[in-house]
């Protein structure tokens, strides 16, 4: 489809580089991080596009180009360096050099920032999870469950409460230097969720107005997006470094892999896709949920990235089922 022309080029540009420096055992590498990136980011593609649908052209474009970039260099290499920087002694400058000529005591860096990383990202997915349960809706998939629960987004900030209320049962389960990395984590993580959906956008309508611009909601929109697209990353850059710790392999097999959700987003988006089957959304939304969920206990109890991603692939697939079975139903 047209849609992947773009990332089928960058792949196969990106993995002929890697095995010109590398050799057939780094291209191996970059097309395994390919895939993994691809496979984990069905559900962040069909969560993406709920929220791009609602934006301007221009914000759309943006995000598709922009906000590729920002993912690629931004959460999966400045990101975990500036972690990295933030726990130890080693400047911003030192921290890169590390990263490109000491991969292993980078990764050891990293795996050491892991729980910091891996709770601000499960607290964020489950706060977008449980959004989007709490939310009025037209259309239900286990209506008698949805339906118990819809209208309590309308209580301020219940989401917030009931995500604070399960990172807790997480941290009194966990000791020492897991149970502060945790804490530190989720506070960081639920403090932004509120930053990013009732202060930016409040703020950036007022620089707008003042600066006589317009699509305030545009540009809010967008920043909530990139903020989104970045809690689906973390468990993707952590779990690149089981495949390989030299960061130009990791960069270029994510940055590729990325550019895939990219395209399947567009492709969601143009051809109406999350319009044919019905359920989609809430699939998507709930294996996100899932993962957030996963994510935490796997802090406690490691859960392996096959069962997080085949539980997400499962709930999205089922979806799609029974969209289809809808479908069929109601066009007898």
């Amino acid at each position: 489809m047209r849609y992947f022309l773009l990332p089928n080029l960058l792949s196969f540009i990106g993995v002929c580089v890697i095995w010109w420096f590398y050799g057939w055992n780094g291209a191996i590498k970059t097309v395994l991080l390919i895939l993994i990136e691809g496979i984990l980011s069905v559900d962040n593609s069909v969560v993406n596009v709920t929220t791009l649908k609602t934006m301007p052209p221009k914000y759309q474009r943006a995000f598709m180009t922009w906000g590729w970039l920002i993912a690629v260099v931004g959460m999966r290499f400045i990101f975990p360096v500036g972690i990295v920087s933030a726990t130890t002694e080693m400047n911003f400058v030192e921290t890169i050099q590390l990263a490109f000529n000491h991969g292993e005591e980078y990764k050891d860096h990293v795996e050491g920032a892991k729980t910091v990383i891996s709770s601000f990202g499960a607290i964020f997915m489950i706060l977008i999870g449980i959004k989007f349960l709490l939310a009025d809706k037209e259309v239900y998939w286990f209506e008698a469950i949805e339906k118990k629960f819809q209208g309590g987004g309308g209580i301020e900030a219940v989401e917030v409460l009931v995500a604070s209320i399960i990172s807790f049962v997480v941290w009194v389960g966990l000791d020492g230097q897991s149970a502060r990395d945790t804490q530190i984590g989720c506070e960081t993580g639920i403090l932004v969720f509120l930053i990013v959906t009732n202060c930016i956008g409040s703020l950036v309508n007022a620089f707008c107005k003042k600066a006589g611009l317009l699509a305030a909601s545009g540009l809010s929109g967008f920043i909530y997006l990139e903020f989104q697209d970045a809690s689906f990353s973390f468990d993707g850059t952590i779990g690149a470094f089981a495949v390989t710790p030299l960061i130009t392999i990791m960069l270029v097999g994510l940055g590729c892999g990325a550019g895939y959700v990219r395209a399947m987003t567009l492709y969601l988006l143009k051809e109406g896709v999350i319009d044919q089957y019905r359920y989609l959304e809430h699939g998507a939304h709930y294996a996100v949920l899932s993962l957030g969920i996963m994510m935490l206990i796997g802090i406690k109890f490691p859960v392996h990235e096959v069962v997080t991603s085949g539980v997400g692939l499962g709930i999205i697939a089922l979806s799609v089922y029974s969209s289809i079975r809808f479908n069929r139903k109601k066009a007898l």
